[in-house]
């Protein structure tokens, strides 16, 4: 067993913890630490503190009238930044409860089957580097890696992630790593099948889930994050540290509020080496907060430093206004935009709203207000109902100007150059764009990069808008003479 490290002492305050609950008096933390020692692991302040949250106990019986370890929680969801040690925190806790009950059995499993094979071959050798190795077997079948206990017959054992995993035993504990990678499906089902299977123990039963926050596209771990902040679950335990709201995530000062492994077993060089990762990564991974998707299109800073009021404001008859529809019709946008004084495009959102049923007239009254504005529009998908509606309901078919394909990826190609290149573009800061910046994508079609409706991971009608009406201020229509 190697030499262990130096006490820790650093804490920052945990972003949401549940307080003591004195109708549960009694927490296996010290247990686990113990445990965690032999293996050669000492344990840091905040994984200390989840243990004697998440394990308070009071003593009850069972059906047949055994004394047993009563949980207050069921459920523990505990989200902490990447290099805080989450490893070190659920492999004592695994060995402890495998001590704890003779002839018990616990599974484990992360983001993926292999993930899973991974972290379990971990413990594995931190159990055998210890004196643990005279009292625990290790299995390394592939599939059903783990440790047993050869005098009493308890079990760790890890499953791969599947809609059909969890099935026969009766676990009391059940891990899973990295949640933000489940879909809502697959963990939704992995949960429903976990707690039947504990029915028979569940005073003594609970589930573990440890994770980094996710994307938008984590619903499974998102509404366990909503349910655990509202505190309206009295059986889960929900503890996090993460960045707070409006700090610099480049700045050492602000991961000294939130990050708990710092002075601990991470120093701000150690932090400051990841720096460097796409900004999404490093929000998600190191700040631990929910980001819009894993590698944005657009990074939001680049976005952000573009904002600014225009030197220029035209009427509504000197811009090119766009409208576009999203997907499934969720919302549609309007956007102006037009050349600003220094060259630079200005960009304006008009209106964003609900649903698709108001665009038309909306943009048929403007129209008439403004005759010499350019009406411009994507000529695909669900805008070009609103395009119709436009020309047959409205009398406007000589109004509107339609984007080829070609042209639309001409028009994305040019937003996104002069956002992240050229830096061409001031615009308004409004939430509807820098939403959709945040969840935009693209897709090729006929070998032509456009903006995507469908892949993006929100309506995104406002960046689509933004793109045509920029494109329609570049191209204003030619003056049309009317004979006298």
């Amino acid at each position: 067993m190697s030499l262990l490290p130096r006490r820790f002492l650093a804490l920052p305050a945990p972003t949401h913890c549940p307080a003591p609950d004195p109708a549960y008096p009694l927490n296996e933390g010290a247990e686990v630490a113990r445990v965690a020692l032999i293996m050669g692991i000492r344990l840091q302040p905040w994984q200390r503190l989840v243990l004697n949250r998440a394990t308070q106990y009071r003593w009850g019986a069972n059906a047949l009238g055994a004394r047993v370890r009563e949980y207050k929680y069921k459920t523990v969801v505990v989200t902490v930044p990447r290099q805080s040690g989450k490893t070190t925190l659920v492999g004592p806790l695994q060995v402890f409860r495998m001590f704890l009950r003779p002839g018990s059995k616990s599974l484990y499993t992360a983001q993926t089957g292999a993930d899973a094979s991974e972290r379990i071959r971990e413990l594995i050798a931190s159990v055998i580097e210890s004196p643990l190795r005279e009292i625990i077997t290790p299995r390394y079948s592939s599939g059903s890696e783990g440790l047993t206990v050869r005098e009493t017959g308890s079990t760790l054992r890890r499953f791969s992630p599947t809609l059909s995993a969890v099935h026969g035993g009766h676990p009391h504990l059940v891990t899973l790593d990295e949640i933000w990678k489940f879909d809502k499906t697959l963990g939704d089902t992995l949960v429903g099948s976990i707690g039947p299977s504990q029915v028979t123990i569940r005073q003594e039963a609970q589930i573990w889930m440890i994770s980094t926050k996710g994307t938008a596209r984590s619903e499974f771990m998102n509404e366990l994050i909503t349910r655990g902040v509202e505190g309206a679950d009295p059986a889960m335990c929900f503890i996090e540290w993460s960045m707070p709201e409006g700090r610099d995530p480049y700045d050492p000062e602000t991961w000294r509020l939130f990050h708990p492994a710092l002075g601990n077993t991470q120093t701000p060089d150690s932090l400051a080496a990841d720096a460097t990762l796409p900004y999404a990564e490093w929000m998600r991974g190191y700040m631990n907060v929910v980001v819009a998707a894993d590698d944005p299109l657009i990074p939001l800073e680049d976005w952000d430093h573009l904002a600014a009021e225009p030197l220029t404001r035209p009427t509504l008859d000197e811009v090119a206004l766009a409208y576009d529809a999203g997907a499934v019709g969720e919302c549609a946008a309007v956007v102006a935009a037009w050349e600003d004084a220094d060259g630079k495009t200005a960009i304006r959102v008009v209106r964003q709203a609900p649903g698709v049923a108001w665009i038309a007239p909306y943009v048929a009254e403007l129209a008439a207000a403004h005759p010499g504005m350019g009406l411009w529009a994507d000529d695909g998908g669900p805008t070009r109902r609103v395009t119709d509606d436009l020309r047959e309901r409205h009398g406007l078919d000589g109004r509107i100007t339609t984007l080829t394909i070609a042209e639309r990826g001409i028009a994305d190609g040019n937003l996104l150059d002069a956002i992240t290149e050229t830096r061409q573009i001031r615009h308004d800061a409004s939430r509807p764009l820098r939403d959709a910046i945040a969840n935009a994508a693209t897709k090729d079609t006929n070998g032509i990069r456009l903006l995507s409706r469908d892949k993006s991971t929100a309506p995104i009608p406002a960046l689509i808008a933004a793109s045509v009406a920029m494109y329609g201020a570049a191209h204003p229509a030619p003056a049309t003479w009317v004979l006298p």
